[in-house]
Order: C-alpha cells, then sequence, then structure tokens
C-alpha cells in the first residue's frame, strides 16, 4: 500500500461489514497532522499480488533448470536443481516479488519422508516488506508445508505524521509476525492444496 495513511475523521465516512455484522472504526486519541483520525488504512492506488490462483491446486507445469517460465501472470525462476528461487507478478514499477533462500523444493520431488526448510520474503515495488521461514516434509503422496512470518514491517516512504505514528505504535510494524500459513499439498494425479493463516 504505496502513500499508506489513517483516514481523517472530518468530511469522511466509513462503513464496513462482515456478512452481516457491522464494523466499527476506532478512533486515535492522538492527532496527526493536527486532525483527528480514524483507525483505518487506506492507500489511494495500493498493489495487489496474485500468486497460484486458484488456491486450491497446486502450481503443475515443466519448469527449465535453471531458468524461468512466465504463465497465469506470474513468472518462476527455477534454479539448477529444480528449485523455485523467485515468484513475481505484475509488472514493474508495480512488481510483487516472493523469494526463496533456499529454492523451495518441486514437491514431487521431495523424497518419501524427506524435509527441507529455507527462508523467504516479500518485496513490493523493490521494498522489502517481510519475511520468515519456509518448511516442506512429505509422507507417502502428503507434503506438508508451513510459512511462518518472522520479520517485523518496516516502514518507508510514508508520510512523515504517519512514519512518526509507526515508530512509536509498535504494534503497527510486528502484525505480520502474529501470522503463520499451515497447509497440505496432496500429490497425485490431480494435486489439491488445502490450508490456512492462523494467528500465532
Amino acid at each position: 500500500m504505496p502513500c499508506i495513511d489513517l483516514v481523517r475523521r472530518s468530511r469522511s465516512l466509513v462503513e464496513g461489514r462482515i456478512d452481516d455484522r457491522i464494523l466499527r472504526p476506532a478512533s486515535l486519541p492522538i492527532l496527526l497532522n493536527w486532525q483527528r483520525v480514524w483507525f483505518v488504512r487506506y492507500a489511494p492506488n495500493p498493489i495487489i499480488g496474485t500468486l497460484n490462483l486458484p488456491m486450491s491446486r497446486p502450481v503443475v507445469v515443466e519448469l527449465p533448470t535453471p531458468g524461468s517460465i512466465e504463465f497465469e501472470g506470474m513468472k518462476v525462476v527455477v534454479d539448477g536443481n529444480g528449485s523455485v528461487t523467485r515468484i513475481t507478478a505484475g509488472q514493474e514499477p508495480r512488481l510483487v516479488e516472493v523469494d526463496f533462500l533456499p529454492g523451495f523444493p518441486n514437491l514431487p520431488d521431495l523424497p518419501q519422508g524427506g524435509s527441507t526448510t529455507g527462508r523467504w520474503s516479500i518485496m513490493i515495488m523493490g521494498v522489502h516488506i517481510t519475511g520468515g521461514s519456509y518448511s516442506a516434509s512429505r509422507e507417502s503422496d502428503r507434503v506438508a508445508v508451513e510459512l511462518d512470518v518472522t520479520e517485523i514491517w518496516k516502514p518507508s516512504g510514508l508520510p512523515l505524521s504517519m512514519f512518526i505514528f509507526t515508530q512509536l505504535v509498535r504494534s503497527f510494524r510486528t502484525w505480520p509476525t502474529t501470522y503463520k500459513w499451515h497447509g497440505v499439498v496432496e500429490l497425485g494425479a490431480e494435486p489439491i492444496i488445502s490450508g490456512t493463516w492462523e494467528r500465532k
């Protein structure tokens, strides 16, 4: 969300709901730029990176080793071991990039009873947002995958008042580290994925 800011209370109408539940914004007890604000973040032109649609099935495609391939709006970069080192979506300058170190394995190549771990990170428009660790372990045709978010968000390019606010309110920078993704990939003729983001 480039140019992220908080919604000014004056001359702003804020409405939100999840199903039938009405969401009511909280107000902050401090002024930002001498204005009262709602605790609601916004950006005039957000960047959305879409990776691996639909999420119910893994990407199954022949990949060059090493090399790269573009499909379904993504570019996937593979190293000499057939592991994914980078996935990107979008076009410069509005590019979303996920990197893996070492490369994330091609799951059918993971041996029975085998497991692997590594690090991942995400950048948006060339700015490091957050990252963490990954793991994958295989039993029969089931591969358990986990993405743990361990890096706090380091704000950059924000309006001065918003930058000061994020430094004073630590939860604005640490919220990514409260999430972890658990999933299972079922290998076979028609592979499927099931999983969810969870709060730690």
